[in-house]
């Protein structure tokens, strides 16, 4: 090629892009973003109740092609259009161009504005649509107590899970603390100080769970009304954390509650539903810290809550040394009569001190189960069958039947709530027993983990039926 014919190509060129050429594109990708934009809000999809509204779009709820295909949509666009206005109004080169970057720029920021109105129309429908109403009925539904229609989350309400040992590590001196762990439902009370909204070991309860969790309803005026003014006194966000526990106590000098249900069995706590604290986080200015005992019991009984009872402090390995035979001291606490025989599941130990987890890692906590609560080969009863899963070691088989247990069953239940179907409580006690396994192993591979669920999840339906409740 010629140098003038060299020079005549990227004048061609140059007037394509800076011409009508842009124009045209521009528009054509506009029109695509516009149908994009039509097809996302109109698309189904299942937004998981756990995350937010800012969590499903961060995290790739709307598609990336969309997202991309806007942006590039909305900068062509305003190009073409200022590309237009610079041939009309003659502007010099750079200032067209500089002209264009800025506008090209505030463009990119507006089409994440769409792409967040779009998305919120889109959750907004999808809501609507899970649970029937209209927009005017949805917003007079009830929620609740303290629920925030935002969803957004004040603290870290998924309590990590207790192990049975210490992982590898060194673990820090000082104070420890020995509390006894009461068998009963985990419930977490989140404040800010203004609401309190109600959560299970798996996250916020929503209108159906809160319903039906073991009739909290009850006694949640109490729990929600202490735990803002305990968030008030702390002067932050906080969590506590508790056991629902109680529901009946068999004793001939205590009179029975009229409709109560007791929340687990084999250990008998109140005639009626009592909440016990047994740990708290507070939000500080760079992230969350747990409070110590001493801290616990005080903000609790300022509120009038009551904290699970503590077995002694001192040493971690004197209090690990505690006999795990003892009887409940919880009635004693709530001036109730002794029942004969009635066992403690065990008891917890952690440090009685603050532990700041943005500082410090994952605070060391420990529990200790009676075997008559345990989950694993330490429980006695009947056990449903396991047909051989093809594929898989005939010992690894044997150590996930040993963990198939009763009362692993009951402390699923207990997380999910009462009404929980047997599929959905199946696959929890699946889940939980495949993490104690993985832990117990130190790993166990992807494979193994499908087959063994599989060969897992029909027994545990069993377990889970009505026959097991």
């Amino acid at each position: 090629m010629s140098e003038p014919e060299h020079r005549d190509h990227q004048q061609y060129v140059l007037d394509l892009v800076d011409g009508w050429g842009v124009g045209w594109l521009g528009a054509a990708a506009a029109l695509a973003g516009v149908v994009l934009v039509g097809l996302f809000l109109s698309q189904g999809a299942t937004v998981d109740e756990h995350v937010t509204l800012n969590d499903s779009l961060l995290l790739g709820t709307a598609p990336v092609l969309f997202r991309v295909t806007a942006g590039l949509s909305a900068v062509l666009l305003v190009g073409a259009v200022l590309a237009w206005a610079r041939r009309w109004w003659r502007l010099p080169g750079r200032i067209g161009y500089t002209v264009v970057a800025l506008v090209a720029c505030t463009a990119v920021a507006a089409t994440y504005k769409l792409l967040w109105w779009a998305e919120t129309v889109r959750w907004q429908r999808i809501r609507r649509t899970e649970t029937g109403c209209s927009p005017g009925a949805r917003r007079e539904r009830w929620r609740p107590p303290g629920r925030r229609a935002h969803r957004t989350e004040v603290g870290p309400v998924w309590y990590p899970k207790i192990p049975q040992r210490f992982g590898d590590g060194a673990l820090p001196g000082g104070v420890w603390v020995a509390e006894e762990k009461v068998h009963g439902a985990h419930l977490a009370l989140v404040s800010d100080g203004r609401t309190t909204r109600a959560a299970g070991r798996r996250g916020p309860l929503d209108e159906d769970r809160f319903a039906g969790f073991f009739g909290v309803a009850t006694i949640w005026p109490q729990l929600a009304t202490a735990a803002s003014a305990a968030a008030r006194t702390a002067g932050t966000d906080l969590v506590l954390y508790g056991e629902l526990a109680g529901g009946r106590y068999p004793h001939p000098g205590v009179p029975a509650v009229d409709g109560s249900e007791p929340v687990q069995t084999g250990v008998w706590y109140a005639p009626g539903l009592v909440w016990l604290a047994f740990d708290a986080a507070v939000r500080t200015g760079d992230g969350w810290r747990w409070t110590g005992r001493a801290a616990l019991v005080e903000l609790t009984a300022a509120v009038g809550l009551a904290c699970v009872p503590a077995l002694g402090e001192g040493p971690r390995q004197r209090l690990r040394g505690l006999p795990m035979d003892f009887p409940t001291r919880v009635p004693a606490a709530l001036g109730l009569p002794e029942l004969p025989g009635n066992r403690a599941e065990g008891f917890v130990v952690k440090p009685a001190f603050a532990w700041h987890t943005g500082e410090r890692g994952p605070r060391p906590v420990l529990k200790v189960k009676h075997p008559e609560f345990a989950e694993d080969a330490r429980y006695a009863g009947a056990r449903p069958y396991v047909p051989p899963a093809g594929g898989l070691p005939a010992w690894l088989v044997a150590a996930a039947v040993e963990r198939l247990t009763p009362p692993r069953v009951a402390a699923a239940r207990s997380k999910l709530g009462p009404a929980t179907a047997a599929d959905e409580l199946a696959a929890e006690v699946v889940a939980d027993l495949l993490a104690d396994l993985d832990a117990d192993l130190g790993g166990l591979p992807g494979p193994d983990r499908t087959r063994l669920a599989a060969a897992l999840t029909p027994a545990a339906r069993t377990l889970a039926g009505p026959a097991a409740r």
